[in-house]
């Protein structure tokens, strides 16, 4: 069952789908295949399905969270980095993102600065170029390499 709400998903299949899908635990795995594929209507009518709206929301559960944040990791692993953006500043957690960028090996330079981009203020910023210098060696400070602003952290510090 799990295989064809995946399809159906991709497709952006929407009535099938969303019939199919009621009372089974696939809503997370039908969300990010849709936002991977870039159905972008079909996300919010499984958002609506499961009653909820992360346009008109105060405060998210932490299950609301998660249905955020798969679609977050689909929208990146389809690089689709404008929906990305949208969904980091409804509260989605932007590292879902790299990791989807890790998952899918996606991770260039490229699309490190654009999901970099995609970041809410610029503490998010700098602790996503920070962390995706440290771990995966690609330079994202603008104007220096990763040792340098190492270089430059120490001696301020001193």
């Amino acid at each position: 069952m799990k295989e064809t709400i995946i399809k159906l998903a991709q497709d952006g299949n929407e009535s099938t789908l969303l019939e199919l899908l009621v009372g089974t635990r696939f809503y997370y795995d039908a969300i990010k295949e849709a936002a991977k594929f870039n159905h972008t209507l079909l996300v919010n009518k499984l958002f609506k399905q499961l009653n909820f709206d992360p346009y008109n929301v105060v405060s998210m559960s932490i299950g609301q969270l998660a249905l955020l944040n798969n679609a977050l990791e689909g929208y990146t692993s389809g690089l689709h980095f404008d929906h990305v953006k949208q969904m980091v500043s409804l509260g989605g957690n932007i590292f879902y993102g790299l990791n989807a960028l890790v998952s899918e090996d996606l991770l260039t330079k490229e699309n490190a600065l654009k999901l970099i981009d995609c970041a809410k203020d610029e503490v998010q910023k700098t602790a996503l170029c920070d962390r995706i210098e440290q771990t995966f060696d690609i330079p994202c400070h603008q104007g220096t390499e990763p040792a340098e602003i190492r270089d430059t952290s120490v001696r301020v510090n001193h």
